[in-house]
């Protein structure tokens, strides 16, 4: 919908993650984050370029489904990073982020990334934006070819 403020729906009790795509043992880095359009968006801008997957929150209930598929991810995947929609609470950021570090995620890094100033959510972005924003950030460089 172009002229309300609600695009899509995500259901809060969603069980599993999405991927866009699956996870290819070239890639070098996740980043999550909370919506299916926003991995969507990230992952056709860094197709066929960068060594990373994109996956999906769906919301920001934490299930054990949800845990399950990030260990399995950050088992193959030596850096995670969390990108959320900048409405999101801080309390809700610090409670996903507490629930991340406490999980034995192997040799994975977990940290979060902000989105470029003004820009709200990960969906918004064009293909350009996400070029500039994964080079300023260095995530370009670490999932280079």
């Amino acid at each position: 919908m172009r002229r309300a403020h609600l695009r899509y729906y995500t259901e809060a009790a969603s069980s599993y993650l999405y991927l866009p795509r699956p996870l290819y043992d070239t890639d070098r880095l996740i980043i999550l984050v909370e919506g299916p359009v926003d991995a969507l968006r990230l992952a056709d801008a860094a197709l066929e370029r960068y060594h990373l997957t994109t996956a999906a929150f769906c919301g920001l209930s934490v299930t054990p489904d949800k845990l399950l598929q990030l260990a399995a991810l950050a088992r193959a995947v030596p850096r995670l990073y969390i990108v959320l929609d900048s409405t999101v609470e801080p309390v809700s950021v610090n409670r996903l982020m507490t629930n991340f570090k406490a999980l034995p995620f192997a040799r994975t890094q977990v940290e979060r990334l902000d989105l470029p100033p003004g820009v709200d959510d990960p969906g918004e972005l064009t293909g350009e934006q996400i070029e500039i924003w994964l080079r300023q950030t260095g995530m370009a460089k670490l999932a280079s070819a």
